[in-house]
């Protein structure tokens, strides 16, 4: 086709003047007409390239790769963390653990005992190490040993770090007949391979009778 047969299809609308316009296109000056500009673009046909056997290789590899992404999540979820050296992390095990009391009710006055035993008593759920150490605290008196075959009295603190075993909670004569505070007695069950804190305990010592310390 002929660019000044085709004009009136590529979207140019048709003027009254038609041998004019004729001329202005095909003549000298084809750049305008009624002195207008004319942008004459031929229609470009696009053809599809692609047939039908390469429209299924297309879909196939998408539905491949899609495929693949779940597999590479799913194995993602179920492997175990590692650590920066590589090799898996450890679960924290789970464990119950509680403080026993040896008596609830305890005075200075009393002779049978230095202070209120205090024992921890664990269960473990899952995991674990089995090695453990107790971390004992308080926020009023100090613990105390007081064990076989001697039986003699040592003073430790109030912030504690044994292998296991009971300890003695007291508290100092010198404010006796005063008000004393609520006393927090905690245990944190560390495991000694990890280092991890993998069960917490804690009992409440109050008063009664003014010197009187009685578990709640």
């Amino acid at each position: 086709m002929k660019w000044c047969e085709g004009f009136s299809q590529w979207g140019v609308r048709k003027p009254n003047r038609s041998s004019e316009i004729h001329d202005r296109l095909c003549g000298k000056n084809p750049d305008t007409v009624n002195g207008s500009a004319y942008f004459l673009i031929p229609p470009v046909k696009i053809r599809n390239t692609m047939n039908h056997g390469e429209t299924m290789t297309k879909y196939t590899i998408l539905l491949v790769l899609a495929i693949t992404g779940i597999f590479i999540l799913a194995a993602g979820c179920s492997t175990p963390s590692l650590s920066q050296s590589g090799s898996a992390i450890p679960a924290v095990p789970a464990v119950n653990v509680s403080i026993q009391p040896e008596i609830t009710r305890y005075t200075l006055a009393m002779s049978s005992a230095p202070g209120m035993g205090l024992s921890p008593n664990i269960t473990i759920l899952s995991g674990g190490s089995g090695k453990y150490v107790y971390l004992w605290k308080t926020d009023y008196g100090s613990f105390l040993s007081w064990n076989a075959p001697d039986f003699t009295v040592k003073r430790l603190g109030s912030n504690i770090t044994l292998p296991g075993g009971k300890v003695y909670w007291t508290y100092e004569s010198a404010l006796a007949g005063t008000t004393r505070p609520l006393v927090h007695v905690t245990l944190d069950v560390i495991d000694a391979t990890t280092g991890s804190v993998v069960g917490h305990a804690e009992r409440v010592i109050g008063w009664s009778a003014g010197d009187m310390a009685e578990i709640r």
